[in-house]
């Protein structure tokens, strides 16, 4: 499923389902959405729709920080323009997240 975006963000279709893939497989293991950082701003978000709608007319990179159990962080960095290698980063305690993502947009390749 592809990001359905009312904005100019400037993102292809595989950087959109990573996006929101990747964002939706930290939920279904537990994670939480806590903020997500551009160069300018850190703004508290708990949806997939509110870092969409944050990050309507990011260029350049931006972070998205996770929590899970109260006591255990993550997050990653994404890159907007960068097509397959979007995901710029990630830290240690999501190591595992990337393969179920890029499973899901093969097809696109």
């Amino acid at each position: 499923m592809l990001l359905s975006f009312d904005t100019d963000i400037d993102m292809n279709a595989a950087e959109q389902v990573m996006l929101r893939s990747t964002i939706q497989e930290l939920l279904d293991e537990g994670w939480e959405l806590d903020t997500v950082e551009d160069s300018e701003e850190e703004v508290t978000v708990s949806t997939i729709e509110e870092v969409i709608k944050h990050i309507a007319g990011i260029e350049d990179y931006f972070h998205i920080f996770f929590m899970r159990g109260g006591d255990e962080h993550g997050w990653i960095s994404f890159i907007p323009g960068n097509g397959v290698d979007c995901i710029s980063d990630y830290s240690v305690s999501i190591f595992d997240f990337p393969k179920h993502v890029y499973e899901k947009v093969s097809r696109f390749f």
